[in-house]
C-alpha cells in the first residue's frame, strides 16, 4: 500500500489519545483522501471534534464560571450540507475577536459537539454496530444538553454492549444530578 493508510489511521488514533488533535486531523484527512469509506474514519473525526468541544468548554468556564452548568440544547450550530471547515473558520474567528466574553466561545463549543454528533451519525450509517460511535455520540448529546437523544442512543447501545451502555447510563445519571433535568 503506497500511502500506508492503515498505519496513518493508527497514528491518527495515537495522536487523539495523546491530545495532539491537529496532528490527528492531518493524518485522518490523508486517510479520507485515499480511503474515504474507512471503517472508523467518521468515528475518529467525531472524537477529534468532541475533544475540541471539551477544550472550548474548559475555556468557557474560565471566562464565565456560570457556564459550568448551562445547557444550550435549542441552538443549532451546524446543519447537514454545510462545509465544516467554513463554519469552523467563521466560529473560530468570532471567538478570537470576542475572547473576553463567553458567547462566541460557547457557540464554538456547541459547533464542535454538533460536528462530532454529525460524524458519529455518518459512522453509524457505515457500521450500525460501532459501539464507540454510539457511546461517544451519547456523551456528545449530553454535552449539548440533549438528554432525550442520549437516552435514545442508550437504548441502541444496550443491544450491542452492556458495558458501554452502563458507561453512558452513569453519565446520563450524573448529568441529571449535576446539571438538572432538561429535555
Amino acid at each position: 500500500e503506497p500511502y500506508f493508510i492503515e498505519a496513518r489511521f493508527e497514528v491518527g488514533a495515537l495522536y487523539i489519545d495523546n491530545g495532539q488533535l491537529d496532528n490527528a486531523l492531518v493524518e485522518l484527512k490523508i486517510v479520507k483522501k485515499h480511503k474515504p469509506r474507512h471503517r472508523r474514519l467518521h468515528t475518529y473525526f467525531g472524537m477529534i471534534y468532541q475533544r475540541w468541544g471539551l477544550i472550548q468548554w474548559s475555556t468557557l468556564v474560565r471566562i464565565d464560571p456560570d457556564y459550568l452548568f448551562k445547557v444550550d440544547s435549542t441552538e443549532v450550530y451546524f446543519k447537514k450540507g454545510e462545509s465544516p471547515e467554513k463554519v469552523l473558520l467563521q466560529f473560530k474567528n468570532q471567538a478570537q475577536e470576542d475572547s473576553l466574553t463567553a458567547n462566541a466561545t460557547n457557540r464554538l463549543r456547541g459547533l464542535y459537539f454538533d460536528l462530532a454528533i454529525y460524524e458519529y451519525q455518518q459512522a453509524l450509517k457505515q457500521d450500525s454496530k460501532d459501539t464507540l460511535a454510539y457511546l461517544s455520540m451519547g456523551l456528545a448529546y449530553l454535552e449539548r444538553g440533549k438528554k432525550s437523544k442520549a437516552w435514545e442512543v442508550l437504548k441502541s447501545l444496550e443491544k450491542l454492549s452492556s458495558e458501554s451502555a452502563e458507561i453512558l447510563r452513569r453519565n446520563i445519571q450524573h448529568h441529571e444530578q449535576t446539571r438538572g433535568n432538561p429535555q
